[in-house]
């Protein structure tokens, strides 16, 4: 029985004039709280993460996340925040999760892109969207839309990895616990 969650969230390059892809994006943030199963945040891991494929970042990326080229280009390689990810995480069986897949899909590519194996990434994940929609049956599931279902504000700035791992943690006790466990035996 699982009783704990890492809640993480990416942000990545991207631009306003071309489709967004994994195979094309950087990880630039890691943002993630571990958390009980009621949203209770017992820690927090931020870091930026230094972009290799597109090292100087689009306007449109800068103002969407708020995170600005001199924030990545001091940041640690992608390898380096992923051992910084693994010395953070906890050395227990502790499932990490998001909300939606993409954040699942963008880690695994990018670590095989750069030949980068991690502890953390070898743990089960969660698709937090789909178990919310499951317990909820509410049809929109963009995470503002999930907040907002709750009456919950948005607390923090949107497009930030850390702000968008918390806010999503504060979903956490409206979503069946069964589902989280059922999502972790087909994984």
């Amino acid at each position: 029985m699982i009783n704990k969650l890492v809640v993480c969230d990416l942000e990545a390059t991207c631009w306003d004039d071309k489709p967004f892809s994994v195979d094309e994006m950087d990880i630039i943030e890691i943002g993630c709280v571990l958390v009980t199963l009621e949203g209770e945040v017992l820690d927090t891991f931020s870091t930026f993460v230094k972009p290799t494929r597109h090292p100087v970042l689009s306007a449109f990326c800068q103002t969407l996340t708020t995170i600005n080229q001199s924030d990545v280009d001091i940041a640690p390689s992608f390898t380096d925040a992923l051992a910084l990810l693994d010395s953070w995480a906890p050395k227990k069986e502790c499932p990490w999760a998001s909300w939606g897949n993409y954040d699942r899909k963008q880690f695994s590519t990018q670590a095989q892109r750069e030949l980068c194996s991690s502890l953390f990434l070898q743990t089960p994940h969660i698709n937090l969207k789909k178990a919310w929609h499951l317990s909820t049956r509410h049809k929109h599931t963009a995470l503002q839309s999930a907040l907002s279902f709750h009456d919950l504000q948005f607390q923090g700035v949107q497009h930030r990895g850390i702000d968008d791992a918390i806010n999503t943690a504060r979903l956490l006790p409206y979503i069946d616990n069964e589902l989280l466990i059922k999502q972790l035996e087909t994984s």
